[in-house]
């Protein structure tokens, strides 16, 4: 295919872009046409969205070189299978009544000084029912030791995981401590040189046995691991077909490159989903991101509220027509337009749409049944998963963090925490009783995604990350059942991380 430079550089004028007048340019431009099959519409649009994330006017080799990093649009990076997953044709019915029900309780839309004691309340309600899950679960643990008389006889303890800051060192096997269930909250130091090679993190619920050999010191022989949650219970309202086809498509922000507010990145993901129409697209934040250098300088004057119902109005208009339900959800730590607080609301939106895209809006912390009640999805903006790895005294991927996040029952166990956060909310909204089929934790760690005890962990990664971005495709082929069995709909599903 040769490109007419004449008729590109037209379009590309419109925008104040031009080609810079050279041989090696303009062959370049010709061979990245022939090779990727764009005429100069398509070859236009994708150079004036490189032209405008690096603001430059002038098309030269450094941004032709650019555009082939972007031109792996839509390449797999990473697949994950199912054992029992099929194609099937058609799909669930998304129109269906109650297609998203909220299962966590809502934080707190108003934040104030927390008082002590309901706080206090909270912990130790925790602590209760920790302890019984450890009792229920090894019969070995009879009842709960006194650490605070020295003993050769093994005792069985259990607290919540602290740090010595005396000397301002991280958690490590010097320094750990555990509070326990007391009145006054008291501590005992941790000797870890006899249990091996452990992970523990500040705030981890644990259950120890060991002796005391010198006063307020526990020699620890044994860590309990807490049994894994039992699956959420799911019944797809659906009997269409022995199985229910229900795709969801996740992609966590930023939407747009940092020294601009154009959303391109987004743009093309919207375009996708109308090809493709998926059953949900879900959206995690920061939609106005409180990084992005180009909405913070003083040039900018547009309202930040403003900009997120412009870019609302966007969505609604781009989805005109398609089927797909969106789920919007705020980062708590980097939205600019609700306080910074960890859990945080649903977007205050109460504009009544005119026509039939439908959208959803939850809380950045949360567990929803979408579909019908076909499957239970945890969904957390914060990126609690490179907080465990930095808070850790073990270096840990990904996957052993979100292992953890799962076997402490709550969408986010780190104390103290790592973003600005109501420990009162994250007590009462965060926990969790049953393990949901899909949990999606984006985080700045590499695009992720891997099955832990019948639950899918993803991690989607930016949409928008220098000059390309990735985002998930879950595909779900949901087993239809008359009882009230737990489904290993892991095994029925497949997810895809895709590059935009």
């Amino acid at each position: 295919m040769v490109i007419d430079i004449g008729d590109l550089n037209d379009k590309l004028n419109d925008f104040g872009v031009r080609i810079q007048d050279n041989d090696e340019v303009i062959d370049k431009i010709n061979k990245l046409a022939h090779y990727y099959h764009l005429d100069e519409d398509a070859l236009s649009d994708e150079l004036i969205s490189v032209l405008l994330n690096n603001k430059c006017t002038e098309v030269d080799m450094m941004n032709l070189q650019e555009f082939e990093k972007r031109s792996s649009a839509g390449e797999v990076i990473f697949c994950l299978r199912g054992e029992k997953f099929q194609e099937v044709d058609g799909a669930f019915p998304s129109t269906a009544p109650n297609f998203l029900t909220l299962v966590s309780k809502p934080p707190n839309r108003c934040y104030g000084a927390e008082k002590a004691s309901v706080v206090v309340d909270a912990k130790l309600n925790r602590f209760a029912k920790m302890a019984q899950v450890y009792r229920d679960h090894y019969p070995e643990i009879q009842e709960w030791g006194n650490v605070k008389q020295i003993t050769e006889e093994p005792v069985f303890i259990y607290g919540e995981i602290m740090r010595d800051a005396a000397e301002g060192l991280p958690l490590g096997e010097r320094t750990a401590l555990l509070m326990l269930d007391d009145d006054e909250g008291s501590d005992v130091r941790l000797d870890l040189s006899n249990a091996g090679d452990v992970a523990i993190f500040l705030g981890q619920f644990v259950a120890l046995k060991g002796t005391v050999h010198s006063p307020n010191t526990l020699l620890v022989e044994k860590f309990f691991v807490p049994p894994p949650l039992p699956l959420a219970q799911v019944q797809p309202n659906c009997s269409t077909s022995a199985l229910a086809k229900v795709d969801i498509w996740c992609a966590a922000g930023p939407f747009t490159s940092a020294e601009n507010c154009a959303y391109e990145q987004l743009n093309e993901l919207l375009d996708n989903v109308c090809k493709e129409k998926p059953t949900v697209l879900i959206l995690t934040g920061p939609f106005i991101d409180n990084r992005n250098k180009y909405i913070k300088s003083p040039g900018f004057s547009l309202d930040y509220t403003q900009l997120f119902t412009n870019l609302l109005a966007r969505i609604r208009i781009k989805l005109n027509g398609c089927p797909t339900e969106v789920i919007f959800q705020p980062s708590s730590h980097r939205e600019m337009i609700i306080r910074n607080i960890f859990p945080a609301p649903e977007f205050s939106y109460n504009e009544k749409p005119k026509d039939k895209v439908k959208f959803h809006f939850v809380p950045d912390g949360c567990v929803i049944r979408i579909c019908g009640g076909a499957l239970e999805v945890a969904l957390v903006g914060c990126e609690d998963s490179a907080a465990i790895g930095s808070h850790s005294e073990v270096s840990q991927d990904a996957t052993e963090g979100k292992s953890l996040l799962s076997s402490q029952r709550s969408l986010y166990p780190l104390n103290p925490p790592a973003v600005a956060s109501s420990l009162q909310d994250i007590e009462e909204v965060c926990q969790i009783s049953a393990a949901p089929n899909l949990a999606i934790l984006p985080s700045i760690l590499p695009p992720s995604a891997k099955k832990l005890d019948r639950t899918v962990f993803v991690n989607p990664g930016a949409l928008a990350k220098g000059s390309t971005g990735t985002y998930a495709k879950i595909s779900t082929r949901i087993p239809i059942i008359q009882t009230d069995d737990r489904i290993d709909l892991a095994a029925h599903s497949a997810i895809s991380l895709v590059r935009i």
